[in-house]
């Protein structure tokens, strides 16, 4: 569970229940409830439990506060700073928007409303000048692509590489041509997103958006292919 320094350090002294959530796949997440409010508060994988990705999420969930576009603020601790340490793992507040998460797309209907609040971030983020602190960029395909080559190259006379090294030739050789180009202008974007990080309320509209540890600045064309 929390542990009651952490939840001390952000000023939670009337904590009535806590309940851990198992909808993500990176952080652990849990909602608390301290008093009359409800939070959400995470323990932070260490890849994006960085001081720059923190100054990055603060600055986001406060500009789309201005913007009125509803997603989750992230709340400070008593000493005015967005992680605490635990002595092994840093955490993070952020305040509770309610509303239904989807895992995966049945309906036409999802889809639409899906490509709509997202279309509704870029257009509110477009004129966005932040300059990101992380220099951390997710799903970036140059680099993953780089890992595979010198894997390929490392168990290229293996066994192991037997059954598949029709399929790893064909992979070097066309993945490159796919690589976006230098010239593309950048711009905000969210990094990640997947359906699971909409909350949709009981009509089916998509009503806010989650996990924003993941923007950063490059080409929309990232965001239109994940």
């Amino acid at each position: 569970m929390i542990p009651k320094k952490v939840l001390k350090s952000f000023g939670f002294d009337k904590v009535i229940s806590q309940k851990q959530l198992t909808i993500g796949l990176i952080h652990q997440t849990y909602l608390i409830k301290n008093g009359q409010n409800k939070y959400i508060i995470q323990r932070l994988h260490p890849v994006l439990a960085t001081s720059e990705i923190a100054q990055d999420f603060l600055f986001i969930t406060n500009y789309l506060d201005q913007q009125n576009f509803l997603a989750p603020k992230c709340v400070l601790s008593k000493k005015g700073e967005v992680l605490v340490h635990d002595g092994k793992w840093n955490w993070r507040v952020q305040t509770y928007v309610s509303g239904k998460t989807i895992s995966n797309v049945q309906y036409a209907a999802i889809a639409k409303e899906s490509g709509r609040i997202y279309a509704d971030f870029h257009s509110v983020m477009s004129h966005c000048s932040y300059k990101f602190k992380s220099k951390k960029v997710l799903h970036d395909t140059e680099t993953i692509f780089s890992t595979f080559k010198k894997t390929a190259e490392q168990f290229s006379d293996s066994e192991l590489m037997l059954p598949v090294c029709e399929q790893v030739n064909f992979l070097l050789k066309m993945t490159p041509k796919f690589f976006l180009s230098k010239k593309l202008p950048m711009r905000v974007i969210h990094g990640d997103p997947k359906i699971s990080n909409i909350l949709f309320d009981l009509s089916g509209k998509a009503k806010a958006l989650v996990d924003l540890d993941t923007c950063n600045r490059r080409p929309i064309a990232v965001e239109l292919g994940d």
